[in-house]
């Protein structure tokens, strides 16, 4: 089963590649505050709750991995409340308290991602098509003993300080006998399955030495509180002004060569970056792109590698490539998560299928800075 999860997790995130690659494309076309915006919008965000579900799936095959970086928790809930207002009931209010100078935290942006989506999104389907308001709010607070032992038992966590984020709605809410299973795998009070839902959110909390409380009355509302570990060093406001560099832009020009055995992610990735004025050569496996590139290397700014292809694989293609030109930068390109084979192999950044078109030019912006300031 764990096979066939990762295998399935696979193909599906190379047809997200097409579907969210396009979907930024066209949104570069659509007028601001267009009901064409608003659609694209709405297919991107599908797409991402699409690839929330390979992760699950990956995460059951065994191949994910936790990335940990730092994490801005107020730019977190104001992207996703700015993306998630679209989608929410024209009934719905979707409101933001945002506590100034917020600790960073340490964690997997994906997985925190999930779970804020998770809870405002359960949070708008409990009031439903009826008047009412979610609030999202965020601050800190310092765990003592006390507090771990009398109050808050149940809680595996250290003293210390942490930040939360809390997720009020004033739906339906629940009864108690509700609220004690709602952490449990596949319990839910929809009629559809939603996946492992409020289990896989729990566990995320755990896995990043946090935890989730909830409170909820019928007819009032639910109130669910996430804490996690604040992480030493500057607040969030610090960090950005710390990590601001308005000319770290990297000029991006010069021929890309786009290695993948999908066609329809060969024909997005090439469509990706002939927007931004790139030349585009593709190959089809690890053969035809060593043979490509074999005959002008030196005509080839960046290459952008698939891992799993047939007749040759992209660690021994990128040791092909490599041997022909040692200092070309390499982006492996995979519907998998990061793992440590693939650092193995020495690639020169990884980027994770589905992909936004902004997160592409990050990429390759990163590679060839990196690559420039190793020339000096």
């Amino acid at each position: 089963l764990g096979v066939l999860a990762g295998g399935i997790a696979h193909d599906f995130n190379n047809l997200l590649v097409s579907i969210v690659g396009n979907a930024d494309l066209a949104l570069l076309l659509a007028t601001a505050g267009s009901p064409l915006q608003k659609a694209l919008l709405k297919i991107k965000l599908a797409g991402g709750r699409a690839s929330e579900l390979t992760q699950q799936l990956l995460a059951y095959s065994g191949k994910t991995e936790v990335r940990i970086e730092a994490i801005d928790l107020n730019a977190l809930v104001t992207e996703l409340t700015n993306l998630l207002e679209i989608s929410v009931s024209d009934y719905v209010s979707l409101d933001m308290m945002l506590s100034v100078d917020l600790p960073v935290v340490r964690g997997d942006l994906a997985q925190i991602t999930q779970v804020l989506m998770n809870l405002i999104t359960n949070a708008a389907e409990a009031i439903g098509e009826h008047p009412g308001s979610i609030t999202i709010a965020t601050g800190t607070v310092v765990l003592n003993s006390e507090e771990r032992t009398q109050r808050r038992p149940s809680w595996d966590v250290s003293e210390g300080l942490y930040v939360f984020i809390d997720v009020f709605d004033t739906g339906s809410g629940m009864e108690a006998s509700t609220r004690e299973q709602i952490f449990e795998p596949f319990f839910t009070t929809k009629s559809t399955g939603r996946g492992l839902g409020l289990a896989a959110v729990a566990g995320i909390i755990r896995s990043h030495q946090g935890a989730i409380e909830v409170d909820s009355e019928p007819d009032v509302g639910t109130a669910f509180r996430v804490l996690l570990p604040a992480a030493p060093g500057p607040s969030s406001e610090e960090a950005k002004t710390e990590t601001a560099n308005p000319d770290a832009e990297v000029l991006l020009e010069g021929a890309i060569l786009v290695v993948d055995d999908e066609e329809e992610v060969l024909s997005v990735l090439s469509d990706m970056l002939e927007t931004f004025g790139l030349e585009v050569e593709t190959a089809g496996d690890g053969v035809e792109a060593v043979d490509i590139f074999g005959g002008s290397s030196d005509s080839f700014t960046a290459v952008i590698l698939d891992m799993a292809m047939p007749r040759m694989g992209g660690a021994e293609t990128l040791k092909a490539l490599r041997a022909i030109r040692p200092d070309i930068p390499v982006v492996i390109c995979t519907a998998y998560n990061e793992d440590p084979s693939f650092a193995a192999a020495g690639p020169s950044a990884f980027l994770q299928k589905p992909f936004k078109l902004a997160t592409l030019m990050s990429k390759l912006e990163e590679v060839l800075s990196n690559r420039m300031n190793e020339s000096k």
